[in-house]
């Protein structure tokens, strides 16, 4: 990171005294922070977002470029459960270099290499070192866009990671034995994910499929018997989407639907408590359906720049069942999760360089999973907001 700071404030010191020419070296900067209030269920607690984008362009010709682009966010506690407790902190941070070259008037190339690391903590308490879900990621890609006309746009691209859970031990087997966890090393969840896609843009509207693959190194299949087989977690997604892009003089509004399909060939054991013998399995219980459609909206108000944005998720599990509010499951049903969003943020140019946020968001999730122990499943949520951002 440190290096990475120090490359930016060399180019805007080239490009400062105009030493470059023809501008052919572009840096920027674009720093956000937001802090606020949530309220959830008659409890409030404060929680804040903090997003920075550091990179540069380079242009050696009208054909090639090379770009270094370097992201750093913290979030901290939020009202969305998705993938996350409502009091948990995360850290990411990532580099990508990305060369781009054009073969030819209709043909671009963009290989890239990556680099991210993901830091967690569960609590305001303790630090961020020792989270199971740490994760160091690394990779490649390639994308080619294809430029048949002047409002049309194909891309196809291809990604690689190689995803590391330094922390990740073998949950079940201490579960089973306690006491053995310091004998057990970590990087269980290790994991190759493959991503492939394809997307047209056509005038306003643009089409997109993408599917991912992950294929873990050394997580096995939980067998009925409480044991392990033979064959690895093998997880696939496959996700359609179609939306346009519309301006109506200063407005901009960008609707989107979405169906994704998740299978996994991995098995879910339930146990009720740290004394039962006989948990249930449920094979398969990680597969789903899930339709969203998401509408952001983009406009100018009273000197303010306003965006809106609304969402709905609709997922449908194949096999999982619910559970009641006493930890059972409801046979002959299915597990159904939705989730509504609302986010107002209205923003005011201080100068060229920083704004002034407002920011307000509502989320709505229901279920007919009723147990609610570890993550939440149905409330409502709201978060009030400020925050400052700049760029450069």
């Amino acid at each position: 990171m440190k290096l990475l700071i120090y490359i930016f404030l060399c180019s805007i010191d080239i490009l400062s005294a105009g030493s470059v020419d023809e501008r052919r070296f572009v840096n920027y900067i674009d720093i956000s922070f937001l802090q606020g209030m949530n309220f959830e269920k008659g409890a409030s607690y404060s929680g804040g977002n903090m997003n920075s984008s550091i990179g540069f362009l380079y242009d050696f010709n009208e054909n090639k470029s090379l770009s270094l682009d370097y992201l750093l966010s913290y979030s901290g506690p939020s009202i969305s459960y998705e993938n996350r407790f409502f009091d948990e902190r995360i850290i990411n941070h990532s580099a990508m270099i990305e060369y781009s070259t054009r073969l030819s008037k209709y043909v671009r190339l963009r290989p890239h290499i990556y680099y991210g690391k993901e830091y967690r903590k569960d609590s305001a308490i303790g630090n961020f070192t020792d989270n199971l879900y740490n994760n160091d990621s690394k990779g490649f890609g390639l994308s080619m866009d294809y430029y048949p006309s002047r409002d049309n746009t194909f891309t196809t691209y291809m990604v690689y990671r190689k995803i590391e859970f330094p922390n990740y031990t073998d949950l079940l087997y201490e579960f089973l034995n306690p006491g053995v966890a310091t004998e057990i090393g970590g990087g269980l969840y290790d994991n190759n994910l493959y991503r492939f896609g394809a997307k047209l843009m056509s005038g306003e509207f643009f089409y997109s499929i993408d599917y991912t693959m992950q294929r873990y190194t050394n997580q096995k299949i939980i067998e009925s018997d409480a044991s392990y087989g033979n064959d690895k977690q093998k997880d696939d997604e496959v996700e359609l989407r179609i939306g346009m892009q519309h301006r109506i003089s200063d407005s901009s509004i960008y609707p989107a639907f979405t169906y994704t399909i998740h299978s996994s060939n991995q098995n879910f054991l339930r146990f009720k408590s740290f004394t039962d013998v006989t948990p249930v399995f449920v094979a398969d219980a990680y597969d789903y359906k899930e339709l969203g459609f998401d509408l952001p909206v983009y406009f100018k108000f009273i000197g303010l720049d306003m965006n809106l944005s609304a969402g709905f998720k609709n997922r449908d599990y194949s096999k999982r069942p619910p559970r009641n509010s006493e930890n059972n499951y409801i046979y002959g049903k299915k597990e159904n999760d939705r989730l509504f969003s609302f986010s107002l943020t209205a923003s005011k140019k201080i100068n060229d360089l920083a704004s002034f946020v407002f920011y307000y968001s509502i989320v709505n999730s229901s279920s007919n999973n009723k147990f609610e122990y570890y993550i939440p499943f149905n409330y409502t949520g709201q978060m009030f907001g400020i925050g400052y951002k700049i760029s450069y």
